[in-house]
């Protein structure tokens, strides 16, 4: 009898601490510095031609590489793993850019997109997700890397 309501409680437990973990929709945003959480974003978005390129952007903000404008729109989705929660799945993040006013571009973590002669790559996204927090977008910064495609 102890024994089946050690394990009810024990399930019982389980089950919310699963409740609070996957549930940060509701969480609330706890302000953090962002001046020493995530790496400078640059204020001169125009490169000179000199690839590789590797910058960290924001939401809507926008970088020109020889004549091709970069800009992250919308971060679709982002399962990954909180920091300070052990997962069996890593997750993954998925960002809207727009390349050249063309239509959406969705990038996967690491994932390499080859529009016209350059290739891009999203090489980092920031901050890592952690459980009692919802990450604002303005929070959000996105490390590229753009070469020349090797076509």
């Amino acid at each position: 009898m102890k024994r089946s309501i050690i394990a009810l409680i024990i399930g019982i437990l389980v089950v919310l601490r699963i409740f609070i973990f996957t549930n940060n929709a509701t969480a609330p945003t706890v302000p953090i510095d962002m001046a020493s959480s995530t790496p400078p974003v640059p204020t001169d978005t125009t490169s000179p031609n000199q690839l590789p390129l590797t910058t960290t952007l924001r939401l809507d903000q926008e970088i020109t590489v020889d004549d091709l404008k970069i800009k992250p729109t919308a971060v679709l989705e982002d399962s990954r793993c909180p920091k300070d929660v052990q997962c069996i799945w890593a997750g993954k993040v998925r960002v809207a850019f727009s390349v050249s006013g063309s239509a959406s571009s969705v990038f996967e973590l690491g994932q390499t997109i080859i529009f016209k002669d350059k290739q891009i790559k999203l090489d980092e996204v920031s901050p890592h997700p952690i459980s009692t927090r919802k990450i604002a977008d303005d929070e959000y910064r996105f490390k590229i890397t753009v070469s020349e495609a090797n076509i």
